[in-house]
């Protein structure tokens, strides 16, 4: 359990850094995968570890709490004065009217997102002129090698348990760059 506690440290720390940075939603996306393997982890039946107690969710609820401890501990000067400070801050979104930093923005503004033919920039970096989505999308280019050398990956290693869980992340994650945020 000491050992458990020692990274559940490190990642709180390497996730209160990421809160320091001062995007917040780069921090909270990092801690649903955080939340996500702990859950993983603790509730899988061939990764799950026993604990002293006997219950098999005291070990990973211990994680989370350690993690979400620490990371709010090392951002709380990001945090707290961003949580003071965003009553009084406008944020402007083009021909939209400001917005005080405490309000929602609109369902209509946001037109982020991976476009379906963007999908090709995976592997043609120039498909559609380098046009992949709206908004603030960066056009990538993953390449054939090393596309290939992930699938060719979790085929050979599909009944290891973690990589069941980072393709499916992968997965999820890709398919949420497709939707629009709103």
């Amino acid at each position: 359990m000491r050992r458990a506690a020692l990274y559940a440290s490190v990642a709180g720390l390497s996730l209160g850094m990421a809160i320091l940075a001062g995007r917040l939603h780069m921090a909270m996306m990092q801690a649903v995968v955080v939340f996500s393997a702990v859950a993983f982890a603790g509730w899988h039946p061939g990764l799950r570890l026993r604990t002293q107690l006997g219950k098999a969710w005291v070990r990973p609820v211990v994680v989370l709490v350690v993690v979400a401890g620490v990371a709010f501990s090392a951002g709380a000067v990001q945090l707290l004065i961003s949580a003071e400070y965003s009553p009084h801050a406008f944020r402007f979104f083009g021909d939209v009217p400001p917005l005080r930093g405490n309000e929602r923005v609109p369902s209509t503004y946001p037109d982020h997102g991976l476009w379906p033919s963007g999908l090709w920039a995976i592997l043609f970096p120039y498909a559609y002129d380098g046009k992949v989505g709206g908004g603030e999308v960066l056009g990538f280019y993953l390449g054939v090698f090393p596309l290939l050398a992930a699938i060719i990956g979790i085929w050979k290693r599909w009944e290891t348990p973690w990589v069941r869980y980072l393709a499916g992340l992968a997965v999820v994650a890709f398919l949420y760059s497709l939707a629009a945020c709103g």
